[in-house]
């Protein structure tokens, strides 16, 4: 089992990233690891902005849900966090932050439901392959992940042996 230090997590305020924050949180508690959290403001929501005025724009509403991001993972973590706040494309600030910051893990959540969105709209699908670290990416509760031209059409890929077979023959 890798000995992880330093986790990092991402959070957006969706369903899948606190999946990912809890996950991440119960993680570093098991392996007494830091934990970091990192949200990332979209270049595009601000696009008119430069960074440090973006910065200065986040609504009072953004503030309370930073907050509750820190004290949640505090909690399921056992002791105080950080959290880091970067501006710009997402997936590349994700990136830089695990670099930074020296991460052994990272953990970010998707709520895609099918293999082609995933790979196309997904943060996680565009930070795996530039990642320092190892990458753990954790599902919306109740998705199941759609594979086009599996047995039955677009069958869901559920965890254990099943999610291991191969089209087209035996083994």
């Amino acid at each position: 089992m890798p000995a992880w230090k330093k986790i990092g997590c991402g959070v957006d305020g969706s369903g899948a990233s606190t999946n990912a924050l809890r996950a991440s949180a119960e993680l570093a508690r098991q392996f007494d690891a830091e934990l970091v959290l990192v949200h990332v403001e979209s270049a595009v929501a601000e696009a008119l902005l430069a960074p440090p005025l973006a910065y200065g724009h986040r609504t009072a509403a953004t503030e309370v849900r930073l907050s509750e991001w820190s004290a949640l993972a505090e909690k399921l973590r056992g002791m105080p966090v950080r959290l880091e706040l970067a501006w710009g494309a997402v997936a590349s600030e994700i990136v830089a932050f695990a670099q930074r910051e020296a991460c052994d893990l990272l953990v970010l959540g998707t709520s895609a439901k099918h293999t082609a969105i995933f790979a196309i709209r997904s943060v996680a699908a565009h930070v795996i392959p530039h990642a320092p670290c190892s990458v753990l990416v954790v599902r919306q509760e109740g998705a199941k992940l759609q594979v086009p031209g599996s047995s039955g059409a677009n069958a869901p890929v559920e965890p254990g042996p099943q999610s291991t077979r191969r089209s087209g023959g035996t083994r």
